[in-house]
């Protein structure tokens, strides 16, 4: 299975261009990573069996799922926990 990135092309899908999201960072065992996403966008975090997702800070809503919807936020933190409880990730979003 390939999984090219491509750039998003000139859409006029109503949610509007996809988010920037800058490549993993790997401290201490935790893996952190941002997202600049449009507001009112939702996009799926990363996701394993049993994560659970906490918002940290920030107004945004997360679902069990790790869908992230961006509301009036400006920018927010997302803990991702593995099945162990363990903090696994942390998303740090800055709507653009």
């Amino acid at each position: 299975m390939s999984t090219k990135h491509q750039e998003p092309k000139d859409t006029s899908k109503k949610n509007g261009p996809s988010p920037e999201i800058t490549p993993i960072v790997e401290v201490n065992g935790v893996y952190y990573r941002t997202a600049k996403p449009p507001r009112n966008y939702s996009y799926a975090l990363s996701n394993y069996p049993d994560d659970t997702y906490k918002v940290a800070s920030g107004n945004v809503t997360v679902s069990a799922s790790g869908v992230v919807q961006t509301t009036t936020v400006t920018t927010a933190r997302i803990e991702i926990y593995g099945g162990n409880g363990k903090l696994r990730m942390v998303y740090t979003v800055k709507v653009l």
